[in-house]
């Protein structure tokens, strides 16, 4: 196959060709095609400089999400220590560790951002 051009074997799971290809189509910025009842053709698009930033943006929203739904799981944790009935300083030292936790996966998903949006300007990714 000519170069940016790959075929997906959906032979296992032919009921849901049509699902994957709305997810490659929606999540990604290949083209996805049915070739046969078990067959996807995708095809790599040429990245331009608006494509490229799409994918920035998307990327960004992506890891902000992530943080977002990290941060929620630290408030409820949070949240569940307080109404446990528990002592206050055991609630507090409990806290104190899901909050170092939080941050630490928080610092995480920022540098995953950073990384991915290295990688989209990267030679890469190019062309």
């Amino acid at each position: 196959k000519p170069n940016g051009v790959f075929i997906l074997d959906c032979s296992l799971y032919p009921e849901h060709v049509t699902a994957i290809i709305d997810v490659i189509t929606e999540g990604t910025p290949f083209q996805a095609i049915k070739e046969s009842s078990t067959k996807i053709k995708l095809t790599k698009p040429k990245i331009t400089d608006e494509l490229r930033q799409t994918l920035k943006r998307k990327i960004k929203q992506l890891g902000n999400n992530a943080i977002d739904s990290i941060r929620n799981h630290r408030n409820a944790a949070d949240a569940s220590i307080r109404g446990s009935g528990i002592s206050r300083d055991v609630s507090t030292v409990l806290m104190d560790t899901v909050h170092s936790i939080f941050l630490q996966n928080q610092a995480i998903c920022k540098e995953l951002i950073k990384e991915k949006e290295k990688n989209i300007e990267s030679d890469l990714i190019k062309g």
